[in-house]
């Protein structure tokens, strides 16, 4: 990321954005987050997954609970959006038009997982944290919402599924996530959306990042 800027001749603080943002947002980043979160697990359970990459994901949500809330939940979440919706988001930007940046930029971040089961959810979650990006100049709500999307899936599911009825051991040994999690997931994620139209100023008011050269 660092080189990137220097052969941009780009300032940090244009590639990387981080600014304040209204505390009002934060009701509709979560609860839309969680939902998504419920959803896609669905959705990406469409493709007939192989048993040695089912084992791979549940050994990475399993292991040492620390480790995996800091990596997959806190580093990963906040490294891909430094690099996705910072610097590559910007580049596009000054580009293309809001909507083709934000597309091409959810695509990559969709092909850069290496498998289609992650495409499925990392391209809807891109599109999301790309809008966000591009209503609030910022790019702390979409760190937050994709660090509150990982924590979801790897600490959070199975605790919520007991609160449906769901031992750990049903929740394993089933294909797809149950319907009523899901619905559950699809509520939580328009009440999230709702709010955070409500909390977010008029497009009117809002422009896209500053252009600058790639």
């Amino acid at each position: 990321m660092i080189a990137g800027t220097l052969l941009c001749k780009r300032p940090w603080r244009e590639s990387y954005s981080i600014r304040g943002f209204s505390l009002r947002l934060l009701p509709g980043i979560v609860l839309s987050s969680v939902g998504l979160s419920f959803v896609l697990n669905r959705l990406s359970t469409a493709i007939p997954m192989p048993k040695a990459f089912e084992e791979m994901f549940k050994s990475l949500a399993h292991g040492d609970p620390i480790l995996s809330i800091l990596s997959l939940a806190i580093i990963a979440p906040i490294a891909e959006e430094l690099f996705f919706r910072g610097w590559m988001l910007r580049g596009f930007f000054a580009n293309y038009s809001a909507k083709k940046s934000i597309w091409m930029t959810a695509l990559i971040f969709g092909l850069f997982h290496l498998n289609p089961w992650q495409f499925l959810v990392a391209m809807p979650i891109g599109l999301l944290l790309g809008w966000l990006v591009l209503r609030t100049d910022s790019m702390a709500p979409c760190m937050i919402g994709h660090c509150v999307f990982n924590f979801t899936g790897v600490k959070l599911l199975l605790p919520l599924a007991a609160l449906f009825g769901h031992s750990e051991e049903s929740i394993n040994a089933m294909t797809h996530l149950p319907w009523d999690m899901v619905a559950f997931g699809a509520l939580l994620f328009g009440v999230g959306m709702v709010l955070l139209l409500r909390a977010l100023p008029s497009p009117n008011d809002t422009t896209a990042p500053v252009p600058v050269n790639a």
